[in-house]
């Protein structure tokens, strides 16, 4: 672990207040610290102060700000080809509090965004409360205070040390916003974004209004996007395909796939049926320039190898082939693939410059899929030069093989193939699995050790061992 690194000095207007809350932002270019004090100068204003040193580490500048919680936020938006960074910040005066959101590092040619002030409520019986801690929720893209945790809710301390959890109705909060705060268009969008249940009724509506009207466009937006896919059926599949293209113009189903691919998803159906419109049409190229994507690879990889790993072949990214037929367990076909292309796979580990890659990667492939044999032979290749900047891999291989195989880590280890391993560690594991013969623990053991285990030591190894002890 490497020493602490100052970033910056605390502004003035922190200076002897209690720090309560610090943050960084997810490309960490802009850090906040948030303090707060007694407001004994100003008598009229909210009684504790809240103070918030804002930090460009890119400018190396801060800006002070009055408020009580801040938290910095990635908002995906609509038609934006980069999430926005923002910075969101919340005050309570003595008239009430106020959440803020601004725009930090703008990215052209996104458009702007427009800064935020709205109201946050607080009952009329806590006239004392303030925002202490504030982050934002991923899951449903809303803000949330005090602070929201990968259990989508809020959790706190209190000052009686009790731990309290509050958690979003999911059932319910697009009713209540509906019903109770009657924001239908809120409603829609966070429907949407976060897939919950409440709006079905009114994107199935809209859907078959848009349709009817034939504004077949804006239909197929709102099935893309609908809640949880609800609309992504095969009966609203067929619907489109049934609409005539208009002149010099494109077949709607068409326009309908076309939403979907911009969302990164298709599910089996959406796969299945995006080819037979296309061919239908005599668009075999344009089927053809959508399996030379990359990307479709990146989308299909999720549903199907084998689908993917033929997108990435027709695209020719020769690192996604390598690396599907890694995942599949096909090794043997890696370097005929990258001999046929010219290809130089960044993996390579018997390279005469060294290894070109983490071998470690190369070894969770192979054990994400339970594959102890080719891990077990892939390292025995590694290793085979017994370094001792290896020690590590040399403890791994032996880890895993006495753990599922102990009669090939007895081998390994009865041959004195490796000799800079975690010897501690591996003389535990043998115990543990029942190998107490193992000659290459013997540095490692103590005389009690073999004396206590006599009973399952043959009498040349127990004497080798005590011959061996620093006690002799």
């Amino acid at each position: 672990m490497s020493a602490p690194q100052k970033i910056f000095d605390c502004h003035p207007t922190l200076v002897g207040v209690q720090i309560i809350n610090y943050h960084v932002s997810a490309d960490e270019k802009w850090l906040v610290l948030v303090g707060i004090s007694g407001n004994t100068s100003n008598p009229s204003a909210f009684k504790v102060k809240g103070l918030v040193q804002l930090f460009s580490r890119e400018h190396g500048v801060s800006q002070p700000i009055e408020d009580h919680a801040a938290a910095f936020a990635e908002l995906k938006m609509d038609r934006h080809h980069k999430p926005t960074k923002l910075f969101t910040f919340s005050v309570r005066t003595a008239t009430g509090v106020k959440l803020h959101i601004v725009e930090i590092d703008h990215t052209v040619p996104d458009p702007p965004f427009i800064k935020k002030v709205v109201d946050v409520y607080f009952p009329p019986e806590a006239t004392n409360d303030f925002p202490v801690a504030m982050q934002v929720s991923k899951k449903h893209s809303r803000y949330r205070i005090p602070s929201d945790e990968a259990t989508n809710g809020i959790i706190g301390v209190n000052k009686k040390g009790q731990v309290l959890s509050v958690n979003i109705d999911e059932q319910t909060i697009i009713l209540y916003i509906l019903t109770t705060i009657n924001n239908t268009e809120l409603a829609f969008k966070m429907a949407s974004s976060a897939n919950l249940p409440g709006a079905d009724d009114l994107y199935i509506k809209q859907y078959q209004q848009l349709f009817r009207t034939g504004q077949f466009g804006e239909a197929a937006k709102v099935a893309a996007n609908s809640p949880r896919g609800i609309l992504r059926t095969v009966q609203v599949i067929e619907a489109f395909k049934h609409v005539p293209a208009p002149p010099g113009g494109l077949f709607p189903v068409l326009q309908y796939f076309g939403i979907l691919l911009e969302k990164g998803e298709l599910n089996h159906l959406e796969s299945l049926e995006l080819a037979r419109p296309v061919l239908q049409q005599g668009r075999k190229r344009l089927l053809e320039k959508w399996l030379e994507n990359k990307e479709l690879g990146d989308i299909v990889r999720l549903h199907d190898m084998t689908l993917a790993l033929s997108v990435y072949l027709r695209a020719n990214v020769p690192n996604k082939v390598i690396v599907c037929f890694a995942e599949m367990g096909q090794m043997d076909k890696i370097v005929l693939y990258a001999k046929k292309v010219g290809y130089t796979p960044n993996f390579l580990v018997n390279d005469d410059s060294g290894p070109l890659m983490d071998v470690e990667w190369v070894v969770d492939i192979f054990m994400s899929q339970n594959m102890i044999q080719p891990a077990t032979l892939f390292l025995l290749d590694v290793l085979k030069e017994n370094k001792p900047e290896q020690a590590h891999l040399q403890t791994r291989l032996l880890e895993m093989n006495l753990i599922h195989a102990p009669q090939v880590a007895d081998a390994i280890i009865g041959n004195e193939m490796f000799t800079h391993y975690d010897r501690p560690r591996i003389a535990n594991l043998c115990e543990k699995a029942g190998l107490l013969q193992l000659s290459s623990t013997t540095r490692t053991w103590g005389t009690s050790s073999v004396i206590v285990h006599a009973n399952v030591f043959q009498i040349d190894m127990m004497a080798r061992q005590l011959l061996q002890s620093p006690y002799y």
